[in-house]
């Protein structure tokens, strides 16, 4: 799966993979290229947006509370009458109420409502007799709109506090069923990807996307051709989507950071910001956003393991996205199982989900994402005692036991650290599943010992298995991966896919049917 890492004690016998794709900074009439053959390219900075103020640490975030969604750090004071995009600051959000907003280039309607604490429908009701087409589809305002901001009180988001954690516990039936998917592309592609979704009667769509992809050009500048099309497909087939956001662009990443891999913000709120605009883009049409991706590898968050680091990220997301669309879900990002816990290539997944936890995380989600991946090992299987008719061209879940081999012990022990920390909330399996392959790439020969038939089995068997447990604390379960035999041939994703090169099913597709509600 996308993000899987084969990474224990033996690290020469191991390959770290990233969740994160590779592909270039979109230009507005791009196609899409291969992003598995990319690299992240620089990204210049527009001059306007290089001032930049002091930014809190993770710690004094952390530290915060519940607070209003910030107003962005680079917008300055500005005594006049029209307040522009660089006319009002954190401090100073009442002042504006009241007053009137220039629109800039890269705004949304929801963002604005966001960022100057009002409700997305008080903004339109106090702008639509001077723009009526708002009334019609608020998506849409132009540069150089003059948008009153309605006085009041502002509106707070509701943040749980730690005692309000369990009162604002989501649940989705147990389990869900789910897809990640590859949904760039032609269009004809995707519709057909979609239909294999429905096919399956699977309720969600995950798709993962590099925010670098969207906000690369610069602070507020937003490129939005390729999600447009999926969240459009998606929603039309009335199935449920969540997007993982990962990869943040360089503009936002702190100086001298490796560039040669993907990394985090070195301000929690530039993402807060990019994920607020990205909801109120496509408000009512986003189920559930997972913030980041296996945030416990180094080459995911720049080889800066920091676990306050991303609980402020997540807060920042959680908090931004609340106050445009409290229905959307947000989930913390699935951590990788590794035995791997250097602190640099990697941390492992069970430390981080208690540091996570210590540092408030289970405050800012609404459910915990997780990757209970299962290599060559029957989901059903005790680590501790692995089939050794299992173990044939990939070795160490026999040689050199450990439970992130196993799929049942990865939920098992997720679910108990949540438990050891009185969190009541669902895990979402954001990412799991098995490989079947003829050749493998370096790191992934546990598909050599995975046949077509168990591929198949194996998938099938954890979706009821789960129910078999009365495992009612998982939530939705991601298979890894639907179509990426026809995305990325020849790929180590290719071997987790349910659909061959031709998009046409394969035996594990097959396996599936009549699983979802």
């Amino acid at each position: 799966m996308v993000g899987l890492v084969v990474l224990k004690v033996v690290l020469s016998s191991r390959t770290l993979r990233g969740a994160s794709q590779e592909v270039p900074t979109p230009q507005p009439s791009d196609t899409p290229a291969p992003w598995w053959e990319q690299r992240p390219t620089a990204t210049p900075i527009p001059v306007a947006l290089t001032v930049v103020s002091p930014r809190p640490s993770p710690t004094a975030m952390l530290n915060s509370g519940p607070t209003p969604t910030p107003l962005p750090w680079w917008i300055t004071p500005e005594p006049t009458a029209v307040a522009t995009g660089a006319a009002a600051r954190e401090d100073d959000s009442a002042s504006i109420r009241g007053r009137v907003y220039l629109v800039q280039a890269g705004d949304t309607l929801a963002a604005i409502a966001a960022r100057h604490q009002v409700s997305l429908d008080e903004l339109v009701a106090a702008n639509a007799g001077r723009y009526p087409s708002l009334l019609e589809d608020s998506g849409i305002i132009e540069v150089g709109w003059q948008l009153v901001i309605p006085a009041g009180e502002p509106r707070v988001p509701s943040t749980p506090s730690p005692d309000e954690a369990e009162a604002s516990t989501w649940r989705v039936p147990s389990p869900s069923y789910g897809l990640a998917a590859h949904l760039l592309g032609d269009d004809d592609t995707r519709q057909a990807a979609l239909g294999r979704v429905q096919e399956l009667g699977f309720d969600w769509v995950k798709v993962q996307i590099r925010w670098l992809d969207y906000e690369g050009r610069g602070k507020g500048v937003y490129t939005w051709d390729w999600l447009d099309p999926i969240v459009t497909g998606v929603n039309d087939r009335e199935l449920k989507l969540l997007i993982s956001v990962v990869a943040a662009p360089e503009w936002a990443r702190p100086p001298g950071d490796d560039l040669g891999v993907h990394g985090t913000p070195e301000d929690p709120r530039d993402l807060g910001h990019f994920v607020a605009a990205m909801t109120g883009r496509y408000r009512g049409q986003i189920g559930a956003i997972e913030v980041w991706n296996e945030q416990n590898l180094g080459r995911e968050t720049g080889y800066r393991l920091d676990v306050e680091h991303y609980v402020a990220m997540l807060q920042s997301g959680y908090q931004s996205v609340k106050a445009v669309d409290p229905q959307v879900i947000i989930v913390s990002g699935g951590l990788t199982p590794t035995g791997t816990d250097d602190g640099y290539v990697a941390i492992d997944d069970r430390r981080h989900l208690n540091q996570m936890l210590a540092a408030g995380a289970a405050n800012y989600a609404d459910a915990i994402g997780a990757h209970p991946s299962g290599y060559n090992l029957p989901p059903d299987a005790d680590w501790r005692q692995p089939p050794p008719e299992q173990c044939g061209a990939f070795q160490f879940p026999c040689t050199n036991p450990h439970p992130s081999w196993s799929f049942k012990a990865t939920l098992e022990d997720t679910h108990r650290i949540l438990v050891n920390h009185g969190v009541d909330k669902q895990v979402w399996a954001t990412e799991f599943g098995w490989a079947s392959c003829g050749v493998p790439q370096p790191g992934y020969e546990y598909c050599q010992d995975n046949t077509a038939w168990e591929h198949r089995e194996y998938l099938r068997r954890a979706f009821e298995l789960v129910e078999e447990w009365g495992w009612d604390w998982v939530g939705v379960m991601f298979v890894w991966n639907l179509n990426y035999a026809q995305a990325a041939p020849g790929t180590e994703m290719a071997a987790f896919s349910i659909l061959d090169g031709d998009g046409n099913p394969t035996d594990a597709f097959e396996g599936l049917k009549g699983l979802g509600r």
